[in-house]
């Protein structure tokens, strides 16, 4: 499917339409969230929540991280954008993951359902990371399709040490944006450069320090499982529940930069899916 203006106007509009169909659209408003309860966070105002008896945890993007304060809704709709890409793949990622209005701050936020485990830092002298990397094997490639540089911190993994499994939480530092909410600018771009630079133990500051250590056969496979269409639908949905959060958030006048948001990072990740799924099937054809 070719990304057009008209195409992304048409399913906006199908999506906010009160006739769509809207049952696999997730919504939710500050308004239904109980024990909201904040702390403080150096790039996202962080609090715990319910949404009826399920615990989530609720972040709107910090102000004073982005020049531009558009960027504020765009790094959530992004990280929204980036759990649904790895909610397709055996990632281990939270399922229950919300886009969150609050009209009253004219604001959109992300609640994720809570994960069994500890983080992972916290955990790295009576659990270290050879403990669990194996179980992040199946999301590895996925990182480097995404460019989710902030893999390589551990507190992005949530571990479970009955189970030895791991769990990807907050890539907030996925595609347009860093960790810390900047723009990566050209360094997001149309070719996966990761493969090589999060995959490399020796680079300094890199996440091939952990990524080398996962399965390859595993993360290979992984990622072939899934066809870059089944991407594209992902995309075009997440597209559209975003804009209609904004919508409900008022937040109208930032649509159009969403539309042009996720047409940029369409483009790119068509020409990166081409260049992992290339390695990967080079990777198992050598085994």
């Amino acid at each position: 499917m070719k990304l057009t203006t008209g195409t992304l106007k048409k399913l906006i509009l199908e999506v906010l339409s009160e006739e769509r169909d809207l049952q696999h659209v997730k919504e939710a408003k500050m308004e239904d969230l109980s024990d909201v309860c904040y702390v403080g966070g150096s790039t996202h105002q962080l609090a715990t929540c319910k949404i009826g008896e399920d615990k989530y945890y609720l972040k709107f993007s910090d102000s004073y991280a982005f020049s531009n304060p558009t960027d504020k809704s765009m790094q959530i709709g992004v990280e929204y954008l980036a759990y649904k890409i790895y909610q397709l793949y055996p990632a281990n990622v939270p399922q229950g993951v919300e886009v969150v209005s609050d009209p009253q701050q004219k604001r959109i936020g992300l609640a994720t359902a809570e994960m069994k485990g500890q983080p992972a830092g916290d955990l790295r002298h009576s659990f270290p990371a050879k403990d669990w990397v194996s179980s992040i094997s199946g999301g590895a490639m996925v990182d480097i399709f995404l460019a989710n540089w902030d893999v390589k911190n551990t507190n992005n993994f949530v571990v479970d040490t009955d189970t030895a499994i791991a769990s990807r939480v907050d890539p907030g530092g996925s595609l347009t944006f860093r960790a810390q909410g900047g723009r990566k600018g050209d360094r997001f771009s149309g070719q996966a450069g990761e493969i090589k630079t999060m995959m490399d133990p020796n680079m300094r500051g890199g996440a091939g320090w952990l990524l080398s250590q996962v399965d390859m056969k595993k993360a290979c496979e992984a990622f072939l499982s899934v066809s870059w269409p089944e991407i594209q639908q992902a995309i075009m949905l997440s597209l559209g529940e975003v804009s209609r959060e904004l919508k409900n958030a008022g937040l109208d006048d930032q649509m159009i930069a969403w539309q042009d948001e996720v047409k940029q990072i369409m483009t790119k990740l068509e020409t990166r899916h081409a260049d992992v799924k290339d390695h990967c099937e080079n990777t198992l054809s050598e085994m």
